[in-house]
């Protein structure tokens, strides 16, 4: 029945309604999930980014501290190296004084340094000399000697190369042991000397010199204090010659077992500033602190022209002081306001500690990735522009127009005239007007066409009633034909087996009866001559005819009664579906035994090759009817003049319990074109010779239906052209040995 637009209820209504409404969310959420996601994108691509580039700086940080670390280092080696050829020279000279510069030197020096004073013997040595010897101070009340002047001269060839190449080097220097004298280089003049140290003689300025601002050098490398004979740093003092903050490193200087003196080097912290400035972080500070805590060299020149020593504390704010020196990693450590690293300085007291402070590096980051996160944002805003012109101008017009499409079928009716149907489009962009006035012109004929539709549905639905009620007639009287060919077939079958089996039993109870006859007979020749004299001949003759008689009389009518028992089996099974258990070999015996008259009629030979012992329990009258159908099929269809006809029944077990039947011939075949109709109701190839068409189809019906098998047909290839055989067919019957059980049985 055809549904008429105008019975739309109002759940059909809503329901369209709400699928514009649901698609409309859906865009909605899908916009608003684009924009949180191009949002969270921006956002979580500069989160990953500042990550990216804090560990980047890091790792840069890092290696730029290493490297400030090589440059001191290379320095320290310098140093190391200077003090120690000082030192290597002294006790040299000392041990083999034969090694050292000859007294002619010394006299030549002297012999230059007339008119010195005696505090300051080399005083008026003209500047060329004094640029390679430096200066030297002695007490007052000392006289130097040439064997403690000599080592001192030995080693100041080096100390002037070493002054020549190394600008960080202020001052090389001898202290003796008993503060008698100094060798100091490059020479200061006395009154120099007296001035910077603010003193009024010789002997006051050696004991400022010897007590270098408190640290007393001499002190800090005698056994007592420097057993192993090291070298000694000194603490960050101010120079008294005005040449800022330095440092000094001190060797102990021996001959043999006995402590003489000290050699000194002094650097200046501003040449270590230089270093860590040069190499200076990226956001954050390295500073080179001692185990006291005090600063000998800063990247943010913390000791360019300071006065006074600067502390780990004025420059350090991230670790305590002495931790550098109790931690040493490769990684920075994290901390509560940034992170820090240090490095111990080899043959130094000293730590190299790098420190970055968290604003620091969030401000670096923040300033690296601002162009980033400014094209990210002009991107998102240039997307969201996008998107916002996309959707007031595409986005939203057509799913305006999804919705209005939706409403026009729930707001029009058909009962109503085409002509009364104004719908009013929504205001949208002057290019989406035209789709929708031809939405609305569309929805204007559609309603005309579907009142056409309508009307020409209800005349339609008339003539398929009547039309219908007609075929119905025509299948009922089917139906009743198709049920009369059946039992037809079925009587047809039956009759021919009756007729079949009327004709075999003609012959051998014809045979008894002309034996009987003839026996009676001889009862009456017999019964005339017991009325006379009989001879013994004659008895003999009767007895001997009598036995013939009765032997014959008997083997005729076992025939018949063979035949009478198989008809009966037959007819037994054929008139009902009752299950048994049955013996394949004896039910096709039966039914050749049956048959064997109407096979010998058409010269048909019908041969079994059934093994014995196939026990099955099934429905023996279905399975003699397609037997039976399946022969007389052959009888009819498969053969035409050929002299060698047979049909060949074939029965074997198989594994999973199935038994494979094969009833095959040796005629004609059957055409390709008709293999597959076979088995297909009222097909015949001989419709009005004696073929009704329903024979195969009923072999088909009780294969697939009550026992539960299944049945094929093939043409057989012929064996060779000079044989000349016929193609033949094959019916190929599978079933289970033991046929499915039913609630029923119908009868056939």
């Amino acid at each position: 029945m055809t549904i008429k637009p105008t019975e739309v209820g109002t759940a059909q209504k809503r329901e369209m309604h709400a699928l514009s409404g649901s698609l409309i969310r859906q865009y909605q959420l899908i916009i608003s999930l684009g924009l949180l996601l191009v949002l969270s994108f921006t956002i979580g691509s500069a989160f990953y980014l500042s990550k990216q580039l804090e560990q980047q700086v890091l790792n840069e940080e890092n290696y730029r501290t290493k490297q400030a670390l090589q440059a001191i280092n290379q320095t320290i080696s310098v140093s190391l190296f200077h003090v120690d050829k000082m030192r290597t020279a002294i006790e040299a000279a000392r041990i083999s004084p034969e090694l050292a510069h000859g007294s002619s030197v010394l006299e030549f020096i002297q012999q230059r340094a007339l008119g010195s004073a005696a505090t300051a013997p080399w005083q008026t040595v003209p500047e060329m000399i004094k640029a390679r010897i430096g200066q030297l101070y002695v007490r007052a009340d000392v006289e130097l000697q040439s064997s403690e002047v000599l080592p001192l001269l030995s080693m100041m060839p080096s100390v002037v190369s070493t002054h020549q190449h190394r600008s960080e080097f202020q001052w090389s220097y001898y202290y003796d042991v008993h503060e008698r004298f100094s060798l100091l280089y490059p020479g200061l003049p006395v009154e120099v000397l007296l001035s910077v140290t603010n003193t009024l003689t010789v002997d006051e300025a050696l004991d400022v010199v010897f007590a270098a601002g408190g640290t007393y050098p001499v002190k800090l490398v005698e056994p007592v204090e420097n057993s192993a004979r090291k070298q000694v740093w000194t603490t960050p003092y101010l120079d008294a010659a005005g040449k800022g903050m330095m440092v000094s490193l001190l060797a102990p200087v021996y001959q043999q077992q006995d402590f003489v003196g000290a050699v000194g080097a002094d650097v200046t912290l501003n040449v270590l500033d230089s270093i860590l400035a040069n190499n200076n972080l990226l956001v954050g500070r390295m500073v080179l602190v001692d185990e006291t805590g005090l600063v000998i060299g800063d990247s943010g020149l913390a000791l360019k022209g300071a006065t006074e020593v600067v502390k780990h504390e004025d420059v350090l704010s991230l670790l305590a002081v002495g931790e550098a020196h109790n931690v040493q990693n490769s990684n920075f450590t994290p901390v509560k306001n940034g992170r820090w690293i240090s490095y111990q300085v080899p043959n130094t007291p000293w730590s190299l500690v790098a420190e970055i402070k968290t604003s620091d590096i969030r401000a670096y980051v923040l300033n690296a990735i601002f162009p980033y996160l400014l094209l990210g944002i002009a991107f998102a805003l240039l997307l969201l522009i996008s998107m916002w012109y996309q959707h007031i101008h595409f986005s939203k017009p057509a799913l305006q127009l999804a919705h209005f499409v939706e409403g026009l079928s729930s707001r029009s009716q058909v009962s109503k005239p085409a002509d009364s149907f104004e719908p009013v489009a929504p205001i949208v962009p002057f290019r989406w007007e035209y789709w929708f006035n031809l939405v609305i012109t569309v929805e204007k004929e559609r309603q005309a066409h579907l009142t056409i539709i309508n009307e020409h549905s209800q005349l339609l639905e008339s003539r398929v009633a009547d039309r219908t009620d007609a075929l119905q007639k025509a299948l009922d009287e089917l139906t009743t034909a198709k049920d009369d060919l059946v039992q037809a077939e079925k009587l047809a079958g039956l009759g021919s087996l009756v007729a079949g089996v009327a004709h075999e039993l003609n012959t051998p109870i014809g045979n008894a009866l002309l034996i009987a006859t003839s026996l009676q007979d001889i009862n009456t020749k017999l019964d005339a001559k017991l009325n006379q004299a009989i001879r013994r001949s004659d008895l003999d003759q009767f007895i001997v005819q009598s036995k013939e008689a009765s032997e014959s009389i008997e083997l005729n009518l076992s025939k018949a009664a063979e035949l009478i028992s198989s008809f009966k089996q037959i007819a037994a099974d054929q008139a009902s579906y009752h299950r048994r258990k049955f013996e394949l070999s004896v039910l096709l015996h039966e039914l050749k035994v049956t048959m064997n008259t109407t096979l010998k009629q058409q010269n048909i030979e019908l041969i079994e090759q059934v093994n014995e012992g196939i026990l099955m329990d099934s429905y023996p009258g279905p399975l003699t009817q397609i037997l039976m159908n399946l022969v007389s099929n052959a009888m009819v269809h498969a053969f035409t003049d050929q002299d060698s006809r047979q049909i060949t029944i074939t029965g074997i077990i198989r594994e999973f319990n199935e038994v494979v039947i094969y009833v095959s011939d040796n005629g004609v075949g059957i055409d390709s074109e008709h293999i597959s109709k076979v088995f297909d109701p009222f097909f015949t190839t001989r419709l009005g010779q004696g073929g009704s068409g329903l024979g195969l189809n009923i072999v088909y019906n009780l294969v697939q239906g009550i026992l539960g098998g299944e049945i094929s047909i093939t043409n057989q290839e012929v064996a060779s052209a000079e044989e000349d055989e016929k193609p033949g067919t094959t019916f190929m019957v599978v079933l289970p040995v033991i046929a499915p059980y039913f609630e029923s049985e119908a009868g056939f």
